[in-house]
């Protein structure tokens, strides 16, 4: 069965493949009735009652002679475990279905706060893919993407623990999204669970600080003082959570991992410099010996700009380096992972059978979607869509705490250019002075790890000193404070084209942008370069004059513009003029949104928050190139000759 990428393996119809004996057998497919309409995953729980019954008397004469089995006990024994390993056949609405073992293991005895999980077609898919990552040689494990409310965390838990109760020698880790939940999950997804599970399948625990520990479970017998804590039963392996620092598993020997909610990472920690450390720990001598489970929920991977979007970046990149399709000479993608996740519709309402109502889950969501249109409730909509991912492009959404954009526009465009390739949005390079001389004409020049991403570098003429195409177009600037800071900030900076009857397809669209931390003085320059490289005046916001004062003392203070109310040319501050970049941007985007080619702006103006301004470096500057675009007024010049451009009417954008 293909999934994903990856062609799962599914026996023929009636067999699975026996790890004990390493052949594909032939096994009975279970059905609950001969009539196909009431075929349906079922658990025989007499027979586990009858086990129960006599499984006491077994232990009754074992007291007296130790050697004695009971027959049917050991029969159910055999039974359960063959099942554990290899997986089962069942008929559901007259069709032979295969679950994993894995899958059984957690339908059948992983007990839930609800109780035993249901039989789900979403389910079965995602089981067939894990076992796919458990089996292949070249991967360490699944990074699973999961909708609400769909028990992917008993899932892991279930993985976590299959894995390590049947092994000796074994270590199983957990890590959350901080440093305490990890405790959490180890508790209510692991614990809780194993203790409802038959004694066939509970090995021997160091069970000293109580039957349910709350640290640690100890594969190992008891260790009580005065005793010999020696047993041939022992695992001697153990389950264990630690905090979600990148080193808490550093150098250790993983077995299974459940990294959980790793899409929530608290801020002080990265997710991607934490899976580079934990992925050696899979590892012998290049060799994969562990497995790895990352799951997460997809509602609040964003949302705020401290946390949120690293987050999401962060994600979105251990996601792309998680592709199946994409393996290098090895066979092995860049994390090792193979990524999945199901579209909220497949995993929201079922039939009795466990297989998905896609229509009535589409028409739902989408009513629920339109309600917070119409309302206007943009965070809303991003909220629910993320929530519930219709489209793999909804699981990275993020929004503001209270957006004052449009993010369901923002949001369509940046999926459209989720599937473009980034040279085909812009080329990377800088702007230099030709031939080394300052002052001169400025070139562009490719270079792929350039501070400059641009999509447009035509030029009609150039003058040092003075902007020689102010009517065609106008940059916005954020600059940055020359003092450092824990978070610093970056310089930012956005070039607007205006209406050009002669380039349409770059009209009203920014075509560069500039978001980087050089030391002061490279940033500037980079800035004069590019003014005059395209020969568009400059327009930059706050009360940071640094940019100001160099372009004065360099001589480009005509390049600055001056707005109506300003005191100095070229800063354009407060809360007023704040709102009227704010409402500039809004326009634009309503109008204008399909013509911007940054896919990190547009994740910029869907989490823009008016209160923290300043955190928001790529929105602000090139909101500043709307305002500046807008309402365009030159210096006043006592002695200097006016342009014919300047009586010119400007195109708006």
């Amino acid at each position: 069965m293909h999934i994903q990428g990856l062609d799962a393996w599914v026996p023929p119809v009636g067999k699975v493949f026996d790890v004990f004996t390493q052949e594909v057998v032939s096994v009975p497919i279970l059905q609950k009735t001969d009539i196909k309409k009431d075929q349906t995953w079922f658990i025989d729980e007499e027979e586990y009652e009858e086990y129960l019954v006599k499984r006491k008397d077994e232990l009754s004469r074992q007291k007296e002679n130790p050697a004695y089995i009971e027959e049917f006990c050991e029969e159910y024994r055999r039974e359960n475990w063959f099942n554990r390993m290899n997986g089962v056949w069942f008929m559901n609405n007259g069709k032979p279905t295969y679950i994993t073992g894995l899958h059984w293991f957690y339908i059948r005895w992983w007990r839930l706060d609800t109780g035993l999980p249901d039989f789900r077609h979403a389910d079965l898919l995602y089981f067939y893919h894990l076992h796919y990552c458990v089996e292949d040689p070249e991967c360490i494990g699944q990074l699973c993407f999961a909708p609400r409310r769909i028990g992917k965390s008993y899932r892991s838990g279930a993985f976590l623990f299959e894995g390590i109760s049947r092994k000796k020698k074994a270590l199983g880790g957990i890590q959350s999204k901080n440093d305490t939940d990890g405790g959490e999950f180890f508790m209510i997804h692991v614990v809780e669970p194993m203790q409802t599970l038959p004694d066939f399948f509970m090995p021997e625990y160091d069970t000293k600080a109580g039957k349910a520990p709350r640290k640690t479970i100890r594969f190992f017998p008891t260790n009580r003082t005065g005793e010999n804590a020696e047993s041939k039963k022992a695992l001697s392996s153990w389950i264990n959570f630690k905090n979600a620092s990148e080193k808490a598993y550093d150098s250790k020997k993983l077995v299974r991992y459940s990294s959980d909610e790793y899409g929530k990472l608290i801020t002080q920690y990265s997710l991607l410099e934490r899976h580079r450390v934990v992925k050696p720990c899979f590892m012998i001598a290049g060799k994969v010996v562990g497995k790895a489970l990352y799951s997460t929920t997809v509602e609040d991977m964003g949302g705020d700009k401290s946390s949120g979007v690293k987050n999401i970046q962060e994600v979105k990149k251990l996601a792309e380096d998680s592709d199946p399709t994409n393996r290098n000479a090895n066979g092995r993608t860049p994390s090792m992972l193979y990524r999945f996740w199901l579209p909220a519709h497949e995993c929201h309402f079922f039939d009795k059978y466990g297989m998905p109502l896609k229509e009535k889950s589409l028409e739902y969501f989408e009513n629920q979607f339109q309600t917070y249109l119409d309302n206007g409730d943009y965070i809303g909509w991003a909220s629910e869509r993320r929530k519930y991912p219709l489209e793999y492009d909804d699981v990275f959404r993020v929004a503001a705490k209270a957006p004052i954009f449009r993010v369901d526009l923002i949001y369509d465009r940046t999926a459209m250019l989720a599937w473009r390739k980034e040279e085909e949005l812009y080329i990377t390079g800088n702007f230099v002075w030709e031939e080394g001389r300052r002052d001169g004409k400025v070139k562009f020049v490719e270079a792929p790890t350039g501070r400059f991403n641009v999509r447009w570098k035509d030029v009609y003429n150039q003058s040092a000193y003075r902007p020689m195409n102010k009517h065609k177009g106008v940059i916005g600037i954020d600059p940055f404070e020359h003092k450092a800071s824990f978070k610093p900030s970056q310089g930012a900076a956005y070039g607007l084209k205006k209406y050009d009857p002669y380039a349409p397809e770059f009209s009203n669209s920014p075509i560069f942008e500039y978001c980087n931390r050089p030391v002061p003085n490279v940033f500037f320059e980079d800035m004069i370069k590019v003014a005059v490289f395209y020969g568009w005046p400059v327009l930059c916001e706050n009360n940071r004059i640094g940019l100001v004062n160099y372009f004065r003392d360099r001589g480009y203070e005509d390049f600055l513009i001056w707005l109506p109310g300003q005191v100095n040319p070229g800063i354009f501050a407060g809360d007023k003029s704040k709102q009227l970049m704010a409402e500039a941007i809004d326009a634009y985007i309503t109008e204008h949104v399909d013509k911007v080619w940054f896919p990190k702006l547009l994740e910029d103006l869907a989490i823009f928050d008016l209160a923290n301004s300043t955190a928001f470096d790529r929105s602000m500057a090139f909101g500043w190139a709307l305002v500046g675009a807008g309402d365009l007024i030159s210096p006043p010049k006592s002695e200097q000759m006016k342009e014919i451009t300047d009586y010119l009417p400007i195109h708006q954008a």
